[in-house]
């Protein structure tokens, strides 16, 4: 299963700054077993909204508000719109800020909706207009997509780097 990231790039830069978390870690918590995820019902009136409570990679209680869009067999489609540190107080996760509900029931949540102990994580990275501009053109003279042009450069550099720290 392959497990695709999205979000708006300046709404997580005010998430960083309010909230100290990048939804990229926001999004490991989708690596978390025992997760917790409750429909949004209060939010999902043009697209279903999920609210999932986990660990992430660093062993942080997260509150994560997305969607989750299973595309087809092998493919789902994340979007993560709000990440905030969580704390647990009588049974409900509570996100301690003032602009989410003081907390949710977790009784009416589903362990583990989410959680796939194969899924491959591929994350967003937004390229500043000249770089793409270049990139893209560079990718059509080749007749490849942006994407693989990117990761086969990024492979490249990585070989580079790994020879050169041998050779050091």
């Amino acid at each position: 299963m392959h497990y695709r990231f999205d979000w708006d790039p300046e709404k997580e830069v005010l998430n960083v700054r309010k909230h100290r978390v990048s939804f990229r870690r926001a999004a490991t918590t989708f690596r978390d077993p025992n997760q917790l995820t409750l429909y949004d019902e209060e939010h999902s009136e043009t697209e279903e909204r999920w609210v999932t409570v986990g660990l992430d990679s660093t062993g942080i209680l997260r509150v994560v508000v997305h969607t989750f869009e299973q595309v087809d067999e092998h493919l789902c489609e994340i979007r993560i719109i709000s990440a905030r540190r969580a704390a647990i107080k009588g049974g409900r996760a509570v996100s301690g800020e003032k602009d989410m509900k003081a907390g949710y029931d977790s009784s009416k949540g589903e362990r583990g909706r989410f959680y796939n102990p194969d899924a491959v994580f591929s994350f967003p990275v937004y390229l500043e207009p000249d770089v793409d501009n270049f990139l893209s053109t560079l990718a059509d003279d080749r007749d490849i997509n942006i994407q693989d042009l990117v990761n086969e450069w990024l492979r490249m550099n990585i070989q580079m780097i790994q020879s050169v720290q041998q050779q050091g």
